[in-house]
């Protein structure tokens, strides 16, 4: 039985060869004779050079170098290599390279492009599933892992802010604060500079929860949680929180998503000595 060495030689994952191999392969019988091995982030000559030294000295019946690189010298280099090693090579990239260069404005190549995209994703997708976990305080035993935490009453656009910012790579962490009653304690042993509160003026608050009584069939009049003098004590007990906190404080009172948003990231990114990341 011969053996069939397969290398794929990437500036990135290699996903993109090893898909077209198995698309390819399962035509075949190919069980026990094929042995793939994946060669990740080679963007230097030297990486090249010793990719191919390493090749060159396994032993096999016969090899195939499928490379998927997108600096022009580390393809020609690989070719190169091929002809001197005596090893077949297929250049994946290279006919849809040159048809696109020839149709589209090129932009300047840069290796990884692909993976740095796909990483950008994966974290977004960690962040809205980090979201889902800790809105309205449902977890608060990890709240060490969030980038942003953010507190206020209820109604305050914890959760609109925490799914916008979570949809850009942001893990956000929402603790609604209730009149009387004390919050999680482990609110007060986390990194301090990741609490942004939110507060919000009486009347507005005092309008946006009538409506949210008419809204769901409720006497809007009734109540501790529509009541005027329930909602100016509740404003006043939590902003007194914020102020012996130290905790920034940014009322969101008709200010549009976006803006607050933009406001939360500026100001925790400065907390934390961070850079600003928008995915």
């Amino acid at each position: 039985m011969k053996k069939f060495n397969i290398s794929i030689l990437s500036d990135g994952t290699g996903e993109t060869a090893l898909a077209v191999l198995k698309a390819v392969l399962v035509q075949y019988d190919h069980e026990k004779k094929v042995h793939i091995s994946r060669h990740r982030n080679i963007r230097t000559k030297d990486q090249i050079e010793n990719v191919f030294d390493k090749i060159n000295k396994t032993p096999a019946d016969k090899k195939l170098i499928v490379f998927t690189l997108i600096l022009p010298e580390n393809r020609i280099l690989a070719k190169t290599l091929c002809k001197e090693y005596k090893i077949q090579g297929i250049d994946l990239l290279e006919d849809l390279i040159q048809n696109f260069d020839q149709s589209l404005e090129s932009k300047e190549k840069k290796a990884g492009i692909l993976r740095v995209v796909n990483e950008d994703y994966f974290k977004r997708i960690e962040a809205m599933d980090f979201f889902l976990k800790h809105d309205d305080g449902q977890i608060t035993s990890n709240l060490n892992s969030a980038d942003i935490i953010l507190v206020g009453v209820s109604r305050t656009s914890k959760t609109p802010l925490s799914l916008f910012l979570s949809n850009k790579g942001w893990k956000v962490a929402n603790i609604p604060l209730v009149y009387n009653i004390p919050p999680p304690k482990e609110l007060f042993e986390v990194n301090q500079k990741k609490i942004i509160a939110l507060t919000i003026h009486p009347d507005y608050l005092l309008k946006i929860r009538k409506n949210r009584l008419e809204k769901f069939g409720y006497d809007p009049a009734g109540g501790h949680y529509a009541g005027k003098e329930q909602v100016y004590k509740e404003v006043e007990a939590i902003q007194a929180l914020f102020y012996k906190q130290k905790w920034p404080v940014l009322d969101v009172t008709e200010i549009a998503l976006e803006e607050t948003a933009g406001e939360i990231v500026r100001i925790v990114s400065k907390r934390m000595k961070i850079p600003i990341k928008i995915y």
